[in-house]
């Protein structure tokens, strides 16, 4: 009688990736794994289905990376388990997966993933028109309040006497984001 045993070298293998960052700036991948023990053979790094970065710490060079449209890493700043891409743009906005592989005998490999998304957020405050000073009670406010270039939209709130002010009372409208 022959008895197999099933060994698994890689565990607590996960990502952490920012889920939204601003347009421009440096977003920090971090993937963590435990080997168990094992060597680590490489850490493949993919947004979608396509490799942009590898690390294989055996190989000449052990750093290499793919060209991915919208996508720029910072390769000083990157390695096994730290990646950095620098000033990011809208088309960096995706899914992104780190695979972890060990190396002989076992090949055991892991992937896991988190989304990403490149905001834009408003570079100025939002703009109130047509606002009175002076109201009596019961008279009707007829304001409105704009905030431009934000992706996703801003979320606005109207505040009456520093009380939040019920939505059945107001009408929202978005506007498209032109950049």
């Amino acid at each position: 009688m022959t008895t197999k045993y099933l060994v698994i070298t890689l565990k607590d293998v996960r990502v952490s990736v920012p889920v939204a960052i601003r347009r421009g700036d440096n977003a920090n991948l971090i993937c963590h794994y435990d080997m168990e023990g094992a060597e680590l053979y490489s850490v493949k790094w993919y947004k979608g289905k396509r490799e942009f970065f590898r690390y294989t710490p055996k190989e000449i060079p052990a750093l290499k990376s793919f060209v991915v449209a919208g996508l720029s890493v910072e390769r000083p700043l990157s390695n096994g388990s730290h990646l950095t891409l620098v000033a990011v743009e809208p088309a960096a906005t995706g899914k992104y997966s780190c695979e972890v592989s060990a190396d002989l005998p076992s090949f055991d490999t892991m992937i896991v993933s988190s989304e990403m998304e490149v905001v834009d957020v408003p570079v100025t405050k939002p703009l109130i028109t047509g606002i009175k000073q002076f109201y009596r009670i019961g008279d009707v406010v007829l304001g409105n309040c704009t905030s431009y270039n934000s992706k996703p939209a801003a979320n606005l709130t109207w505040l009456l006497d520093d009380k939040k002010v019920r939505l059945g009372y107001l009408q929202q409208e978005t506007i498209p984001f032109k950049h």
